[in-house]
């Protein structure tokens, strides 16, 4: 289908180039290109405070962890693992292996939580006998 947008014309059929750059006849881009671009949005948008960064990391985002990112939320989200498994390109096992800590670094907090200064409550006595 021939499409003109913001003045560019460029043919796209199945085998065009996903990455392709459009003011170079749809040519691919070289994967430094895409790395750089995407460093300059990230820092642009940590900049701004829209983008805290991975919530179980210190580390800066990478076009991969985007898809560990996909991966974890999709798993907290309650999403089939089947169905997930087949999404990422995973057997359900090796997924596992990825991420099976997964849960238990959500619920640390829920694990490690102590209550101090609560008093118990006092047990209620259940008679279970039928005396008359």
């Amino acid at each position: 289908m021939n499409k003109e947008v913001n003045g560019l014309k460029h043919q796209i059929n199945p085998d065009s180039n996903v990455w392709g750059n459009p003011f170079n006849a749809m040519k691919p881009v070289t994967q430094a290109r895409i790395g750089s671009n995407w460093r300059k949005v990230v820092n642009k948008l940590q900049a701004e405070g829209k983008l805290l960064g991975h919530k179980f990391s210190d580390h800066r985002y990478t076009l991969y962890s985007m898809r560990a990112t996909f991966i974890e939320d999709h798993l907290i989200k309650g999403t089939d693992i089947f169905l997930l498994a087949r999404i990422a390109g995973y057997d359900v096992k090796t997924l596992m292996q990825s991420y099976e800590r997964l849960d238990i670094r959500k619920r640390a907090k829920e694990v490690t939580k102590i209550e101090y200064g609560k008093k118990r409550d006092e047990a209620a006595l259940v008679n279970l006998l039928f005396d008359s």
